[in-house]
């Protein structure tokens, strides 16, 4: 029996189909050894070998492959060592590339119980470096990973010759994508995977080309993002709260950069490129067009050639040169075995003096001020620090609050609190940092606010009374002295709970560039109000105008105030916020609409007087128009600050919520800045930065 040439490739392509025909039904039922067996088959392709190491408790394993100077790579969130496999095999033959797998990915140790933000990370980045035995080394990272790599960078300049930063996170303007934002306002997103048929929308968010994946490994990826989400969703709550973005911690990094972005990138906004270029001096922008938010995997050979190219004009690159601004090594980030005093003072920030360990500077009252504040009104004392006691809480305070209340709080008169006594340490709101405790209810590390005064240092009673502990938020630290502080309490309870505005009504406010003014005029708008606000110039008024959305302004150091008001005003005035008195109060009861509601918060016109003041001139429209008018104090509503925490954080969150700050940097500021508030030249809120955040 013979058979013809066609008959046996009719026979060879039956067993062909059959052969595929049994792979593909193995590769449906035996999904795990298929994506073992497809990660082999990639590894073995770039040479890459599996290693491990371990470092406080964690294990951590890692691909290793090529020799050269080091060329460490950082996986973002959800991901792990592997996203770097494709690109190494274009690397190994000019770097000893290593992938690593971090703490709580991959196949690294997990523990739910385990702090895994940012500052926490690049504390062990810290020490696999060491334990690795690079003394410099090239950092590539992408998303989260990128993140850690600058923070690292600026922490350990001494350690790092390059960084590759690809779509990573960690700036504001990055922080911007509709992803994000809709994250922080509902607490959904793609990267976390609830059920195996969502995996399909993860890969379509976060690549723009995505290569090949074998259906196994594939099946294998999604299993394993379910059974991951709750560790993962407690650890991108972490990531998504650190205090400061890389803008506001760090400036002046003179660490080489080559800054990659996929021009489609749906998970970090690519205008988080121009901020990392104005931080890193000698860097470049590498926008990849077509390419999502892992260019690593989507062009690897393209993405690699970039970098490769990027290291052979190093050697020729002109480099410019910054203020030195080393920054002080969180607690957490001593692996190796503690850090000298002198070690820990040279990364202290260029005009942040880091406040002597055993001494406390304190600003005292040493007499009562008559008008202005003046320097000399004060003391500053040099005073040791005690050894905390049983209970007791050291707090190191970071920034202080500049307030109007302050002035009337150096009266010597009864009020809603009482006054500051000659030879007490300066009342004041501050933040700061817990720097040592024996309360179980505080660590090293946790952020705190409270009534710490103008002073570096404020140690608690035996009780830990005083201290109010800061939940985790993607806002800088200060916020929580503007937006989440007296200046929000002030407005939002004020125009709500006294003013109660209703829609379609007209609001005017007093001094709306201040820091609460310009939150009240911005309420105002969210409830459906017309907005006027007025302010002391020109420039402040087009701020409150084009970038808060007051529908009008008045610029009150004109000489026709009145006529401005009823031209902003045509319908009158059914809300006045009112923070300034005197003459403004006057023009304002004059466009006041019947049985209008007046909110008073402040009056800074007067706090300086050294003469009696009048009362208004137009006092009587109160009678004739049917006024009601109402003081507060933002402490009435001490038991509902959750209440306002929650609405800003939502309003702020979808960009319905603005805010600024005014720094002066330096607790010797204090005295002379808090005038800044009574002379109109303040822009946003007023704060004092003590010292370094980290």
């Amino acid at each position: 029996m013979s058979f013809s040439y066609e008959a046996f490739i009719v026979i060879g392509m039956f067993f062909a189909s059959a052969v595929l025909a049994i792979w593909l039904i193995y590769a449906r039922t035996h999904p795990e050894q298929m994506a073992a067996w497809a990660l082999k088959t990639e590894r073995r392709r770039s040479g890459m070998r599996l290693n491990s190491l371990k470092i406080r408790g964690f294990t951590i394993p890692y691909l290793e492959a090529g020799a050269g100077e080091p060329l460490l790579l950082v996986h973002g969130f959800g991901a792990d060592k592997d996203n770097f496999t494709r690109i190494a095999r274009h690397l190994k033959n000019d770097f000893r590339v290593i992938c690593i797998d971090l703490p709580g990915f991959g196949e690294a140790t997990r523990d739910i119980g385990v702090l895994y933000g940012i500052d926490e990370q690049v504390a062990r980045l810290h020490a696999i470096i060491l334990q690795l035995d690079l003394n410099q080394v090239h950092l590539g990272g992408n998303s989260m990973g990128g993140f850690i790599v600058a923070q690292f960078a600026a922490t350990y300049p001494e350690m790092v010759k390059s960084v590759w930063l690809i779509d990573p996170a960690g700036t504001f303007a990055a922080h911007q994508s509709e992803m994000l934002k809709a994250y922080v306002a509902k607490g959904k997103i793609p990267l976390l995977v609830e059920r195996e048929e969502d995996f399909p929308t993860l890969i379509d968010a976060v690549m723009s080309k995505p290569p090949y994946f074998p259906q196994g490994l594939r099946t294998v990826m999604a299993r394993r993002a379910v059974n991951d989400l709750q560790l993962h969703r407690q650890i991108l709550h972490q990531i998504s709260h650190t205090p400061q973005y890389l803008e506001q911690r760090y400036s002046n990094l003179e660490t080489p950069a080559l800054i990659v972005w996929g021009t489609e990138d749906k998970v970090l906004n690519p205008l988080g490129a121009e901020t990392l270029r104005r931080l890193f001096l000698n860097s470049e922008v590498k926008l990849m067009s077509g390419i999502g938010h892992l260019p690593m995997l989507e062009a690897p050979e393209l993405a690699a050639a970039d970098f490769l190219n990027f290291q052979k004009r190093l050697s020729t690159m002109p480099r410019r040169r910054g203020v030195k601004e080393n920054r002080e090594v969180p607690a957490a980030q001593n692996l190796a075995g503690g850090t000298s005093v002198a070690a820990e003072a040279s990364r202290i920030p260029t005009g942040e003096k880091r406040a002597t360990p055993n001494i406390n500077h304190q600003w005292c009252l040493k007499r009562r001020p008559v008008g202005l504040i003046a320097p000399d009104d004060f003391e500053l004392r040099e005073v040791p620090i005690a050894p905390i006691g049983e209970g007791q809480v050291k707090v190191r305070n970071v920034f202080l609050s500049l307030d109007p209340a302050i002035r009337g709080w150096l009266i010597d008169r009864p009020s809603y609190v009482a006054p500051v006594q000659i030879g007490e340490i300066m009342r004041g709101l501050c933040v700061g940092v817990v720097t040592e405790s024996n309360n179980p209810n505080f660590v090293p590390g946790d952020f705190v606010q409270g009534m710490f005064g103008w002073q570096e240092y404020f140690i608690t009673n035996s009780s830990g009374d005083g201290l109010t502990k800061l939940p985790p938020s993607s806002l800088p630290l200060e916020a929580n002295l503007g937006l989440f502080g007296l200046a929000g309490m002030t407005s939002y309870f004020g125009l709500l709970d006294v003013g109660q505005p209703k829609e379609g009504e007209t609001l005017l406010v007093s001094g709306a560039a201040g820091s609460v003014g310009s939150l009240v005029g911005q309420i105002g708008k969210i409830k459906g109000m017309r907005v006027v606000g007025i302010a002391g110039s020109e420039e402040k008024c087009e701020w409150l105008v084009k970038e808060l959305g007051f529908d009008a302004a008045v610029n009150y150091k004109t000489d026709d105030l009145h006529g401005q008001l009823k031209a902003a005003c045509p319908f009158g005035v059914d809300v006045y916020f009112e923070n300034v008195g005197g003459r403004v109060l006057d023009e304002a009861l004059s466009v006041m609409n019947n049985f209008g509601r007046i909110v008073v918060c402040g009056l800074i016109s007067q706090y300086n007087a050294t003469d009696a003041v009048p009362g208004p001139y137009n006092f009587a429209m109160t009678i004739s128009k049917r006024l009601r008018i109402q003081g507060f104090v933002a402490p009435d509503y001490s038991g509902r600050v959750k209440e306002m925490i929650g609405e800003f954080s939502h309003w702020y969150s979808v960009g319905k919520l603005k805010y600024r700050v005014d720094i002066e940097r330096g607790l010797e500021m204090a005295p002379m800045a808090i005038n800044k508030l009574f002379k109109g030249e303040n822009s946003g809120k007023l704060i004092v930065q003590i010292s370094p955040v980290r």
